[in-house]
């Protein structure tokens, strides 16, 4: 049996990016029904901006005025997308936002942890999926991006669906009790559907491009609004919303109270205008990595502070965004001495991290050993130690511990030992967070600083040419350099 699934395109014109489930449960009914416009927000209010034509097959942005093109995609039962719950890949946007690989992409790499390939080319793309590490790779440029797995709901959408007429009993008498009950209301919706504004979305959205490094389950209060605001009739929308990347999972869930910022006015001041300069394109080409409106476009957010111009900036990595945009992302962060380019994740200022205050590391050389592709070098043994404790009032536990990883006594090896130095004393080699291979939440894991941790060939061994390299940009990704 054939599924369908709509997608959208994304920003390079080629890939395309699936609605959830829910979109396109109704996107489907809409074009077999010959509704030619769908808009999206009392599906999803996160998409309240968009409108959907199923005769141009084209979503349009009413804000403004974009187009992309949509297309409807068949899936087979056996997709990952079809299981229950839903399967499906996600890479990493930036800034914490993850995107879905489209119905392709998903079917490749599924197929390919079925067949036990860990790590394959993307048919049709310049990229490599290393499953093992949880990253791919642009074969062209080298630029890594991280990518995860993670469930949601099914997509069982048949192709050719329309809704089913409400249902309508001729006599309550004649019909039972019970069958009344498991007959569902038609939808109906109220006469004024409340709508969140485009200053609360960019809030929201600047809490989803800070979560990654704010490393804090409450929203900041601009989100909280945000989250507060939604029409209560969508509430059961905001989970798909949360686990399209668009939301964090906490607006899913009641807002609970915001937390106060840690950032003065004048810290963020300094921060801001030490790694930037004024906008000076004023294009619509350029795009906002917080509110993804173009740079032409003033954002409507409203936080000002004191000795930052309120006007669009390029950081120091030349990457352009709003400046109240970046406002509000710093000031929803954890983080007061640093911030990151949502765009390519460089870290301005020095960066710390959530990493226990009581673990060790110790380094040692080891001239008896030898690592694959540096035969005529010794070995240098990091170990890292940690024990199970709290931190900033959670019980985490250490599993696993001591770590060992391995590093050619070369001069780039010595160079990124001690930029492992640098990193361990600003707590930024482990976080707490959930394990990937266990699944266990609350518990010490690596935080994106891949390390060798065996002495044999294979993913966590050498030889591997490029690991030096690659260890080194995630150094620097972390404002280590």
């Amino acid at each position: 049996m054939s599924f369908v699934v709509w997608e959208w395109q994304g920003d390079n014109n080629v890939s395309f990016i699936p609605y959830s489930s829910e979109v396109c449960t109704v996107l489907e009914d809409a074009k077999n029904t010959n509704k030619q416009i769908v808009q999206l927000g009392p599906i999803d209010p996160f998409l309240t901006p968009y409108s959907v034509d199923t005769r141009a097959m084209e979503q349009t942005s009413a804000w403004v005025g974009r187009k992309r093109k949509v297309r409807r995609a068949l899936i087979q039962n056996g997709h990952p997308f079809t299981e229950s719950p839903g399967l499906r890949y996600e890479w990493d946007f930036g800034g914490g936002m993850f995107f879905p690989y489209g119905c392709s992409e998903a079917a490749e790499i599924h197929n390919a942890t079925q067949q036990g390939s860990m790590v394959f080319n993307l048919p049709g793309t310049p990229y490599q999926i290393d499953l093992n590490n949880m990253v791919q790779t642009n074969q062209q440029t080298s630029y890594q991006r991280k990518i995860r797995k993670s469930s949601c709901t099914q997509y069982n959408t048949p192709q050719g669906y329309t809704a089913p007429p409400p249902y309508q009993p001729t006599s309550t008498q004649q019909v039972p009790a019970v069958q009344q009950r498991t007959q569902p209301p038609p939808y109906t919706p109220p006469a004024s559907l409340p709508t969140p504004s485009r200053s609360q979305l960019s809030a929201a959205r600047a809490h989803v491009a800070v979560k990654a490094s704010a490393g804090a389950p409450s929203l900041p209060a601009a989100t909280a609004a945000a989250a507060q605001s939604l029409p209560a009739l969508n509430a059961a929308a905001r989970p798909a919303a949360a686990r399209l990347g668009l939301i964090p999972a906490a607006a899913a869930q009641p807002t609970p109270a915001a937390r106060p910022t840690t950032s003065s006015p004048a810290t963020l001041s300094s921060i801001i205008t030490s790694n930037s300069t004024p906008y000076k394109n004023n294009s619509s080409s350029d795009t906002c990595p917080v509110c993804f409106d173009g740079m032409d476009v003033a954002s409507t957010y409203t936080t000002s502070i004191p000795g930052v111009p309120h006007a669009g900036l390029t950081l120091g990595c030349g990457h352009h965004i709003h400046n109240p945009c970046l406002q509000a992302m710093v000031a929803a962060s954890s983080e007061v001495t640093s911030f990151r380019c949502p765009e390519c994740q460089r870290a301005f200022g020095t960066r710390t991290g959530d990493q226990p205050k009581d673990g060790k590391m110790s380094v040692r050389l080891d001239s008896s050993l030898r690592l694959g592709g540096y035969p005529n070098n010794s070995v240098i043994v990091v170990v890292y130690s940690f024990s199970s404790g709290t931190s900033n009032g959670v019980r985490y536990s250490a599993n696993g511990f001591p770590r060992s990883a391995y590093f050619p006594d070369t001069p780039e090896g010595n160079e990124i030992v001690d930029l492992l130095k640098e990193a361990f004393k600003r707590h930024l080699v482990f976080t707490i967070g959930t394990s990937v291979t266990t699944g266990q939440t609350n518990t010490l894991v690596w935080n994106d600083i891949h390390h060798k941790t065996t002495l044999q060939p294979g993913a966590y061994g050498y030889p591997d040419p490029g690991y030096l390299q690659r260890i080194r940009a995630e150094l620097k990704a972390k404002g280590v350099e």
